[in-house]
This record gives structure tokens, sequence and C-alpha cells, in this order.
């Protein structure tokens, strides 16, 4: 009965307190994305090959119980914004079951995001445009749908955030230079401290980079602080 509405879900982390601001939330996870990230620790959600371990029925089932517990669901991937029934599973989550839904993005689908009624957008803004395709194998009009998604993300305030990722190899100083004036009008910026591991997409990648200090994290921090309301290093 459910199976279009999840289209995609492949699993459901139980409870989470870190991953939406402010609300304790359960998370959704899609598979498939449209991006290649060396730095990412999740391969097979990315390539798609990820098979479902729960049900539909199984999820709501879950939400409908937990209710008195959890506060939101945080919907994330892959990239969720690659499924077309996205919309009216938010719709359902918000409207049938009562919750608050956070969507995690990568950006390169505004126009899904424009269709979609979450309640928070945690936008990840992984280095400077013309980088995407080279670095992270995108495809087209990278540029154009990055700006576009970050208007959404000015015009939520408080309710968004942008995440970078910060992967030795893709972002280091010009990298967060080139981003300034992006990010002007932006509420908040979480610099997120990359962890290498033998999982990652790429790990030749990161073969002979130099890593990234914490006095690089804490001065970008400092330097987008000077454009944006807040800038944090997450776990730092």
């Amino acid at each position: 009965m459910y199976e279009q509405l999840f289209r995609g879900i492949v699993s459901l982390q139980k409870n989470s307190f870190i991953d939406y601001p402010g609300k304790a939330s359960a998370i959704l996870f899609f598979t498939g994305c449209n991006l290649r990230c060396p730095f990412c620790h999740n391969a097979t959600l990315a390539d798609g090959t990820t098979e479902p371990t729960i049900s539909p029925t199984e999820i709501i089932e879950y939400l409908t119980k937990r209710k008195k517990f959890l506060d939101g669901v945080t919907i994330t991937g892959g990239e969720p914004t690659l499924y077309p029934n996205l919309p009216e599973l938010v719709h359902f989550l918000k409207n049938d079951l009562g919750y608050s839904v956070k969507l995690d993005s990568n950006g390169l689908n505004p126009t899904m995001l424009e269709q979609t009624s979450f309640d928070f957008l945690a936008m990840d803004l992984k280095t400077t445009p013309e980088r995407y395709e080279s670095q992270l194998g995108a495809q087209e009009k990278v540029a154009e749908n990055l700006l576009k998604s970050l208007e959404i993300v000015k015009s939520m305030g408080a309710n968004a955030e942008i995440r970078i990722t910060c992967a030795p190899g893709i972002v280091d100083d010009s990298v967060i230079e080139s981003l300034l004036p992006l990010l002007k009008g932006v509420h908040a910026v979480r610099l997120q401290p990359f962890k290498y591991s033998d999982n990652v997409i790429d790990p030749k990648f990161f073969l002979n980079t130099p890593m990234i200090t914490d006095e690089d994290l804490f001065r970008w921090k400092d330097r987008i602080g000077e454009v944006v309301n807040e800038c944090s290093v997450r776990g730092k």
C-alpha cells in the first residue's frame, strides 16, 4: 500500500539527538546519489545498490509508536531529491503522522526543493561550483542549481543551514575565500571535519594530500563567520 510513497527508502535509524537541531529525530535513508564525492563514507548508498532493510509498514508502525519520544524525522541519503515521491512523503510524515521534517540535500535539484514542504533544510556545499564536475562527478548546471538552492536556504533563515565537509584536496583556503560571496545571507554554516577511512569512495584521492588541521578549521570558521550569522565546527 505504501511502497510507492516510500520508494527509495532503504533503512531507518531509530533515533538521533544530533541530526535535527533541537529535536530528537528518526532518520530515513534514501539510496542513490547524483554525485560521487571521494570522501563519501556511504558508497553503497551513493551508487544505489543498497537493498531495503525495512518495509514501509514497519517504518510507519515505528513512527506512530514513538510519537511521545521523537520530535521529528530527518530525511537523508544518498540524495532524496532524486525521487519524485519526496514531496508526497514529506506531506505524509507531517500531516498524517504529525512530525516535523528535516531534509538533507546536496542542492543540485532546486526544483524539487521548491516542491517539498520540509521544516528544516541542511544543504551540503562541498566546494566551489566549478570543481563539482572534475572532483565530485557532477553532470550539468551545477552553478545555476546551487545558486537557486542557496536562495532557498537564505529565505528560510534559522530553519536552514549549510554544511561544508572539510576534506583535503576538496576544501582549502582558496575554496573558502571563493565561497564567501555565495554564503552572504545564509544564517548558519557548519564545518564538518573529514575523517579518513578505507570505506570512503576513493581512498586513493587522499594519498599524499596534506591533512586539514584544527587550526585550518577554526581559521575558516572565523572567516565564514564574518559573512553569516553563525559558523561552527562540528565536534570541536
